[in-house]
């Protein structure tokens, strides 16, 4: 049997590199010798299927499925007959978006100004700052 590095699909790139864990996002894996068939991808997140949507010998596109449990950040892209994408350490990161409020706080409301939050190893949220005029640093 002969290796041949040029022959390993391999990742360069992961757009855009967050997403809700609420899935339906949109994310396009590009790189070298993928398979132009997205029929024959299969691609986890964090243990969750990625539904191929699009692909080129360059780039495939998938979109996320929904996040349920809490489990360290993973990539998996497997192609059928060219074996596992290298992935360079590369990731896309599910992450609680504040914005959404009940929907990723368990149905319940999101913290309020006092109130303390736990932040589990393996949670990221995803806080954007916005300027307020009354804020105190």
């Amino acid at each position: 049997m002969t290796f041949g590095g040029d022959l390993t699909p391999l990742l360069e790139k992961v757009e855009p590199r967050f997403g809700t864990r609420l899935g339906g996002d949109k994310v396009r894996f590009t790189g070298k010798q993928f398979d132009a068939d997205h029929t024959k991808y299969t691609i986890l997140i964090d243990q969750v299927k990625c539904e191929a949507t699009t692909a080129t010998t360059t780039y495939v596109e998938c979109t996320t499925g929904k996040r349920d449990k809490l489990v360290p950040t993973s990539l998996s892209i497997f192609i059928q007959g060219r074996g596992l994408v290298s992935t360079n350490d590369l990731e896309f990161t599910y992450v609680f978006k504040w914005s959404e409020g009940a929907k990723t706080w368990g149905g319940e409301l999101a913290p309020m100004d006092g109130e303390t939050m736990l932040f589990l190893k393996v949670s990221i949220f995803w806080l954007i700052l916005i300027p307020h005029q009354n804020l105190k640093l």
